[in-house]
Formats: structure tokens, sequence, C-alpha cells
């Protein structure tokens, strides 16, 4: 990997080179894909019998789907801003870029602890809903050591908005981009080539409305938050993560699985 993606950066500073952007984007990448083993060890550790509806567990499971699904739309379009901004390239699959557990959540202030864990209420109120905290009204942009992931996200975009100009978007490789996604059924959203700055907003409007949601006095997001439609909405993912706390979509029996797995090594 590039070291250009892995520079420090100054907490006290907002983002005023491209390369600062780049390197706030690649650790947007690392945020979100961070959460993809997280929610699916906690979904498959519930028991179900079969994908019918009404099967136990299937109710926090689907849940749980459907947020990681979107999670990996939000993993898509950043690689698109990084693409888009001229980036260096790097792949998901890097060592230093693929997540371990436990780690702490990157940058995040008070720290939050990540492990991979049997789906609990607990672990709802402890882990998934404060990951997907909705920031206050008026919460100030925060590029690093950051309280919300929305906070983190405004600070993007205010680099963005400084930063955009024929220059950034001088070569935006769309066709490097991904377009589609044949696995989103469950998910709502879009993969949204990035171009220029209106469809870089858009592209981080999906990813704060659907996880934390904007609003945080509301439940619901539109479906689709780059082109809302009235009507069509759907519960945030701390709002879903709320739910199975509360008990509204039931969890019920698991597999006895371990927290933290390892590989055995063996000679």
């Amino acid at each position: 990997m590039t070291s250009a993606l892995k520079q420090q950066v100054d907490i006290q500073q907002p983002i005023s080179t491209v390369e600062q952007l780049h390197t706030h984007l690649y650790q947007a990448a690392q945020v979100e894909m961070s959460t993809i083993p997280l929610y699916l060890y906690a979904a498959y550790s519930i028991q179900t019998s079969g994908a019918y509806q009404w099967d136990p567990g299937i109710s926090a499971f689907r849940t749980i789907r459907s947020v990681v699904i979107e999670e990996m739309l939000h993993l898509c379009l950043v690689r698109n801003l990084l693409v888009a901004t001229g980036a260096p390239p790097f792949a998901f699959y890097d060592e230093h870029f693929i997540p371990t557990y436990p780690s702490p959540m990157m940058h995040r202030e008070p720290e939050l602890t990540l492990h991979l864990e049997p789906c609990t209420t607990e672990l709802m109120e402890r882990v998934f809903m404060p990951f997907e905290l909705p920031e206050k009204v008026s919460a100030p942009p925060q590029p690093d050591h950051y309280n919300t992931i929305g906070q983190f996200y405004g600070a993007i975009v205010d680099g963005l908005e400084r930063l955009s100009g024929p220059k950034l978007w001088s070569q935006p490789n769309p066709d490097l981009q991904y377009r589609t996604t044949y696995w989103n059924n469950d998910g709502g959203g879009y993969p949204i080539v990035v171009l220029d700055l209106p469809t870089a907003l858009q592209a981080i409007q999906t990813i704060v409305e659907q996880g934390e949601g904007a609003d945080p006095d509301k439940a619901k997001v539109p479906i689709d938050p780059a082109k809302p439609v009235f009507g069509q909405e759907e519960y945030s993912h701390y709002a879903k993560f709320k739910r199975i706390s509360e008990g509204i979509d039931l969890i019920r029996d698991l597999w006895p699985v371990p927290t933290d797995p390892k590989l055995v090594q063996r000679s």
C-alpha cells in the first residue's frame, strides 16, 4: 500500500490539501470495512433454519443483513471518491487495510472497542448503536478524534468544498468506479459515479443518512438518500440496531460461537 494514504493528520486543522483528503477518505474506507465482519459475525451467530421469513431469529438476522448490504455500498462509494480525486490505488485485501479484532474504532472519542461477538441486545447498546450514533444538530466537523461518523464525514465534505475545482476533478476515471451492485437487494441506495463536487456530496449524503440519520430526532431516512422520494423510507442503521436492542426485531436462539475467534496455527 502506498504510504501517501497512511499519513498522520493534524487534529486541529481542517482538510486543506489533496493528500490530506485522500488520507481521510482511506480512513473512511477502513471504518466502513471494519463494520462488515463485525455485523456479519453477530448476524450469523443467530440460529435460523432456512430462508422462510417466519423462521426463529430471522427478524434480527434480516435487519443486520440489510445494514451490512448498505455498509458494502458505503465502502464502494468511498472507493469511488478516492478514484475520482486521483488517490493512489490500494487493494481491499491489503494487510494494512483488513480489520482485526479486537481493535478500537479508528480515532473515535470516547474510545469504542470492536469485538466479534454473538448477537445480543447488550451488544447493540454497547457497540453497534454507539458506532452509528447520530451527530447532534450543528455538531462541528471533526477530521480526527471524532465523536460521531457524521462529524468525520462532515470534515471530508468541508475539505471537498475547499479543494473542489478543475484540477481536483480533471481525471475522475468513471470507467474504474463501481456502477452497479448485483447484491444490493436488501439495502437502499445505489452506487454513485463521482465526477464532480455535486456527485461527491451525493455519495457522502447516502453514507451518512443511511448510517446514523442526518436528523437525530428521526428514526427513518430515505431509501435513496441521493434522490429521495416521498413515502419511500427505511430505518437508519442506528434505529435498526435500537429496534433489536428493544426486542422489536427478535434475536432468540444463538449458536455457541466464541468471541474474537482466531485461526489455529498447525505445525
